[in-house]
């Protein structure tokens, strides 16, 4: 029997695994971590381009807000929303107030 296993490696093998236990169990961990590590930053680049789709989509709809926002605060466009209202665009064009060194209002 022992010509056998002498023959056929199984002798070699179990001496090699016995002596470098330790070390076969270091690698047999960091092979682990590498694949931990593979799934990580896998799941975190779908993510990353994930939210880059998303804030490209945001930056849109924030544009478009921004005109819509732009366009209803146009003079013209309040004037045509407050006129259901009854409230009327004043001709009267602004006067304005200033102080006199004696500490009296003037109009200009």
């Amino acid at each position: 029997m022992k010509v056998k296993q002498i023959l056929d490696g199984s002798t070699m093998l179990r001496d090699m695994v016995q002596r470098h236990w330790s070390l076969l169990l270091l690698i047999f961990a960091l092979c682990l971590i590498l694949i931990a590590n593979n799934y990580v930053s896998e799941r975190m680049v779908r993510e990353t381009n994930m939210l880059k789709k998303e804030v490209k989509e945001l930056r849109f709809r924030q544009l478009s807000v921004e005109a819509e926002y732009m366009r209803l605060s146009r003079q013209s466009s309040v004037a045509r929303l407050l006129d259901s209202t009854g409230i009327k665009e004043s001709v009267v064009p602004p006067v304005k107030l200033s102080r006199n060194d004696d500490g009296k209002r003037k109009e200009k």
